[in-house]
Parts: C-alpha cells; structure tokens; sequence
C-alpha cells in the first residue's frame, strides 16, 4: 500500500504497473525488502520476532541479483532468513519456471520462505509445481469465498489442501471472512 498525499491509499495494482512501466518495479522491490527486513529486525529488539511477507513482481523473478541483495540485507537487518517469505505469483512463475527456477533456487537456499500466491487461478503445472523451492501455498480467495455453500470449490480447496501437505508444504486460504468458511 502507498499512502500517496494528495491522491490517499493507493492499492498496489493502482501504482505498480506505472512504476513498473517506468523503470522503477526493481527499486520498489528493494525498498519493500528493506524497508520489511528494518521493520522485522525492530520487532525482532523489541522481543516480538515476528515474520514478514514481501511480494515480489514478475520481473523480479528473472533478477539474478536479488537474491545477494536479499541476503545482504538479511545479515544487515540481523535477522533470520526464515522469518522473510517471498510471495510470489502463480501466473508470474508458470509464465517461464525453468527462468525463475534459479532465483528461486538461490533465496530458498539463503533460507527465504517462498509462497506462491494465487494458486488455481493461472496454469499450474504439477510437474513444476513438484521441482519448486516453495513453502508455502496460498490458495486464491477464488476457491474460497462462498466456500461453505459449494460443494464444487469444498471439493477444489481440499485438492488444494491436500497438495500442499503432500508436498510438505504450508497452506493458507486466501478470503476466510466467516466461520462456516
């Protein structure tokens, strides 16, 4: 979120693709990165070790630099690697995964947490989806939003689910707004 001073709250989707069109999406991510390892390392002196999620563009995923930039501000920051996740996006991986394969690769083995966000709504290939890195799999508020009145997304969110863990993988359900969901 941007807090813009004469335009408010900018959603990400208002403000990324402009910056991205201009030459600025690499700069964002590393201030977002920065800016998320200095706010973890505070909460981290002040005795709340908490982790935080960062989203990355689909440019970022091609960056062979990001993963030492990544690294160095962890060993700066003074925090651990696991306590950072990468969010990144289902459609923005499967659109060329032997290209992201390698920066995946090279954050996961630094310790980041890899989420792949978005899972279902893109082209997800299983034979992909087995050799990356990830951690954790966010399945899309899509499938769950009225989950407790279709029998056809209960039947999808469990597949999901159960892909997950079979893959040792941590889940999140994107949209949980309601008990019976």
């Amino acid at each position: 979120r941007w807090q813009h001073p004469v335009l408010g709250r900018l959603l990400p989707g208002e403000f990324l693709p402009l910056a991205a069109s201009a030459g600025l999406g690499e700069a964002l991510t590393r201030v977002a990165i920065r800016d998320a390892i200095d706010i973890a390392a505070r909460w981290q002196a002040g005795d709340r070790p908490l982790a935080i999620t960062v989203n990355l563009a689909a440019a970022d995923l091609r960056d062979g630099t990001l993963p030492g930039y990544v690294q160095a501000q962890l060993a700066d920051g003074g925090i651990q690697p696991a306590q950072l996740t990468l969010e990144v996006g289902e459609e923005d991986v499967m659109a060329e995964p032997a290209a992201v394969l390698p920066v995946l690769t090279a954050l996961r083995e630094a310790g980041v947490q890899l989420a792949l966000d978005d899972f279902g709504t893109g082209r997800s290939s299983l034979a992909w989806l087995a050799r990356l890195p990830l951690t954790e799999l966010k399945l899309d508020r899509a499938f769950v939003s009225g989950l407790a009145r279709d029998p056809a997304r209960q039947v999808v969110a469990r597949a999901a689910l159960d892909l997950a863990r079979q893959f040792g993988l941590q889940s999140v359900a994107v949209g949980v707004e309601d008990p019976a969901t």
